[in-house]
């Protein structure tokens, strides 16, 4: 796998996206996230069908609608688009996040062509994230507009026995920005139960550095510190240097382990040392 690296997504200016999936050109559209509106396939079809430029524009210049950009793509192993769709709104539980960073991952690459069920299409990308909060809905109590934030790629319902656990990584009714919704390759994103899965950033965290701690380092950490139960002095050996294994050396190294990185690339092993590998 390719490392997962985070970018700063400068609103709108730029956008990163995989190299394999070039934008192409901007259009105007009327789409719904079938996660948001639980409408049927036939529904978002007929939605995507009735699309057209003039009628969207008409309705948002008589202040009936917000736009913004988003990554789009409305069939797998298909180019993505650059287009506009109504912003979302908050759901009672949660909050919308206007994006300062947004990261590609390989499980992006994963849903794109099609390899994750929870997709329903047409489809708006990325998880790795981290942004400002825009709107809360009425039941949010820990946070409020204008906090910075970001969320673990799997998000938790709160409610099933997994979550009661603390094991909100397998929660029976997850939310999956990116996956079981639409995600963070836009100018805004809509996110669950935000009392519970938000976690809040302090203010010398760049947007680019938070957007890495969602999905690889999450995944490492739980690795490390939960699973592997490491503690200083042990000999860890991390095999891959990409996202999840530089994630790991780095947690490891923190945590005063002896960490050995394998990985048949120098340039990956280079940066391993950097990330505190006492061996390559």
């Amino acid at each position: 796998l390719k490392p997962c690296l985070a970018s700063t997504a400068r609103p709108w200016s730029s956008i990163s996206v995989m190299a394999s999936l070039p934008l192409v050109s901007l259009r105007l559209a009327i789409l719904p996230d079938p996660g948001e509106s639980r409408q049927s396939g036939r529904g978002v079809k007929r939605a995507l069908a009735n699309a057209t430029g003039p009628r969207y524009a008409r309705r948002h210049r008589k202040g009936k609608g917000r736009a913004m950009k988003a990554v789009l793509y409305e069939a797998f192993n298909q180019r993505p688009k650059l287009v506009m769709v109504p912003d979302p709104a908050p759901q009672p539980h949660g909050v919308v996040v206007r994006l300062g960073a947004t990261g590609v991952c390989r499980s992006d690459w994963h849903g794109w062509v099609g390899h994750d069920a929870d997709i329903a299409l047409p489809h708006v990308p990325g998880h790795e994230l981290a942004g400002t909060i825009e709107a809360v809905g009425r039941d949010v109590r820990r946070f409020r507009v204008g906090d910075r934030v970001t969320v673990p790629f799997v998000a938790g319902c709160g409610t099933c026995p997994e979550c009661r656990a603390g094991h909100q990584q397998v929660c029976h009714s997850q939310f999956q920005p990116g996956f079981t919704h639409w995600g963070s390759f836009a100018e805004y994103v809509s996110l669950h139960q935000a009392d519970l899965n938000l976690v809040a950033l302090p203010d010398d965290m760049g947007f680019d550095t938070a957007a890495s701690l969602g999905c690889r380092f999450a995944t490492a950490f739980r690795a490390v510190v939960d699973q592997g139960r490491v503690r200083g002095g042990d000999w860890v050996a991390v095999h891959g240097a990409g996202g999840v294994g530089l994630s790991a050396i780095m947690i490891a190294t923190a945590l005063g382990a002896q960490v050995v990185a394998v990985d048949i690339a120098e340039d990956k092993l280079a940066l391993a040392r950097q990330m505190g590998a006492v061996a390559t």
